[in-house]
């Protein structure tokens, strides 16, 4: 939690395609990807108001909404 940047990690360039599938957080049911762990795992824990955009935020942008939920 110090707002500063550990690694980039980029899993996904571009425009996402139209599909199908529901939309989950926490929990990869379409793709599971047995590199990541993601095969029968799920998110044990409490997400805390998630939200979702329709473009990429800029690092200004993220760390004006990390700063705004800080208590």
């Amino acid at each position: 939690g110090d707002g500063k940047v550990q690694r980039r990690v980029a899993r996904w360039e571009g425009e996402v395609p139209a599909n199908d599938a529901d939309l989950t957080i926490g929990l990869n049911l379409v793709n599971p990807n047995q590199k990541y762990n993601e095969v029968g795992e799920s998110f044990d824990g409490t997400i805390d108001e998630p939200m979702i955009f329709n473009r990429a935020l800029t690092a200004k942008e993220v760390t004006f909404l990390y700063d705004s939920q800080r208590q």
